[in-house]
């Protein structure tokens, strides 16, 4: 089992969360 980087996780969420915002936005 591996343990889950916080900071990698939180850069992750940017990148869905930026995705998300692009696509309502287009």
């Amino acid at each position: 089992m591996f343990s889950v980087n916080p900071l990698l996780l939180y850069v992750l969420f940017l990148l869905i969360y930026e995705m998300l915002i692009c696509y309502v936005a287009g």
